[in-house]
């Protein structure tokens, strides 16, 4: 008896909480309370875990903020509850073509093409998976599908585009996608394809003109960010460049957001470099990344005044990257010992520390200790193999001790790990030119050239 009662009790204690957080998301939603509406949702389906439709309301929200992992894990659960419900599938098939995962797309095509046959979601699955099977035609047939259901169909006409930057038709797919976006201006993955291809052709200026459109929808977005930094630099426009730079140094929340950014005027090395004075009143984590960039192009004084001409505690392993490069600020000012001791120290508790011991290799490079310093380069290879910068780096060792093999050894083995990387691309070219082997380097660059394809179908994949 009382058993009974306590679960009514609980029954009606969870019926106060559902209807109270299904008032406070109509309330939210009246408001157009994004943050509102969600904590709602998650309030209602944590006092009402098995009812679909209340899942399928929060994973719509996330997706329109584009929290597709959260949104996904939603419908996953709107599915489980309700295994003939059309909407969560169709969805999961949709976020999975998008990410890439046409596999787990695959899985879930079975089970709606028994419910609904005819739901859109069909067509965009069959036409992923035939366009990564090279079936053109099939992939175009079954985009004729979706544009005849809804002309403005965003996904169906990112995957016409695809069809057609897949068979090099670069110059159909820019109009098309021209066209697309004059009805739809702020459609993010016709304008990711945009800027992509542009970028692909060396078409700078309308690379950076996609990216900006881009950018100025998804600012957090720190990939593209660096893209289109490197996309302005190239095309002279150094404002813009500029403009997204300040911008991304202070919405970053860590220093490695940035590093990319930075290091695109580093390797482009344009005529009106990057001032300190941008930094001054940056977070602190952007002002040490800075003060990196600002190491990297001879300018150690101004890193250490910008930072500070002081170590922090060593003892707190929070600051070990600050410390490392404010170390590295050292030893390029001229004051050697005391860096040393600095970088031996982190290297001493964290012997794979990638900032200190890129620091130190260059510095016992510059003392003339070629063997340690080639030892910490070759190190940082073994640790992070993805990073070209290290190759590079160990290259350019093996050439200040005079090992012109160990250099080009380090070069090749980088290139045929990290291939089409640019940089090792034009490493690995200059010593194909300066052999003179027209033969090598005609090869050398249609291989470059395939990679830079197959880098720019899995960019759009």
């Amino acid at each position: 008896m009382l058993g009974a009662v306590a679960l009514m009790l609980s029954a009606c204690g969870n019926q106060r909480e559902v209807r109270r957080a299904d008032e406070a998301y109509q309330q939210a939603l009246a408001l157009n309370d994004v943050y509102g509406q969600r904590q709602a949702l998650l309030a209602l389906t944590a006092a009402e875990d098995g009812v679909s439709e209340y899942w399928m309301r929060l994973a719509t929200l996330e997706l329109s903020v584009g929290a597709f992992g959260d949104a996904y894990a939603h419908l996953t659960r709107a599915h489980e509850l309700d295994r003939t419900a059309v909407p969560p599938l169709s969805m999961m098939i949709e976020l999975a073509v998008l990410s890439g995962g046409l596999e787990v797309a695959e899985q879930h095509l079975k089970s709606l093409v028994v419910i609904a046959p005819n739901d859109r979601a069909v067509a965009l699955a069959r036409g992923f998976v035939a366009l990564r099977q090279a079936n053109y035609e099939e992939a175009q047939k079954n985009v004729d599908i979706l544009l005849t259901q809804n002309p403005r169909d965003s996904i169906a006409n990112v995957l016409q585009t695809r069809i057609l930057i897949f068979q090099k038709k670069f110059a159909e797919a820019i109009d098309l996608l021209d066209r697309k976006l004059s009805l739809v201006p702020d459609d993010r993955a016709l304008l990711r394809s945009l800027g992509a291809i542009h970028r692909y052709l060396g078409n700078w200026e309308k690379a950076a003109a996609a990216d900006l459109r881009l950018w100025r929808l998804t600012p957090t977005d720190f990939t593209l960010a660096r893209h289109l930094v490197s996309e302005a630099l190239q095309a002279k426009n150094v404002a813009l460049a500029r403009k997204v730079t300040e911008s991304a140094m202070k919405r970053a929340k860590a220093g490695t957001e940035v590093d990319g950014i930075l290091s695109a005027w580093t390797e482009l090395d344009p005529s009106d470099p990057l001032p300190e004075t941008i930094a001054a009143d940056m977070p602190d984590h952007s002002r040490v990344a800075f003060a990196q960039y600002l190491n990297r192009t001879g300018r150690a004084g101004q890193a250490l005044a910008l930072v500070g001409n002081q170590v922090r505690s060593l003892n707190d392993r929070a600051n070990v990257t600050f410390n490392a490069i404010f170390a590295e600020s050292l030893f390029l000012s001229g004051r050697t010992q005391p860096a040393r001791q600095i970088l031996d120290r982190i290297l001493s508790e964290e012997p794979d520390n990638a900032t200190a011991l890129s620091a130190r290799a260059r510095l016992l490079s510059r003392l003339g200790d070629h063997r340690a310093a080639t030892i910490d380069a070759q190190r940082l290879v073994t640790s992070y193999g993805a990073v070209a910068d290290y190759r590079v780096l160990l290259a350019n060792i093996y050439r200040a001790s005079r090992d012109r093999r160990g250099a080009e050894r380090t070069l090749w083995d980088g290139y045929r790990d990290l291939p089409g990387h640019a940089s090792l691309y034009q490493e690995v070219r200059r010593l194909i030119v300066a052999r003179g082997d027209k033969d090598v380097l005609l090869r050398f660059e249609t291989d470059y050239n395939e990679e830079k394809f197959s880098r720019l179908k899995k960019e759009l994949a």
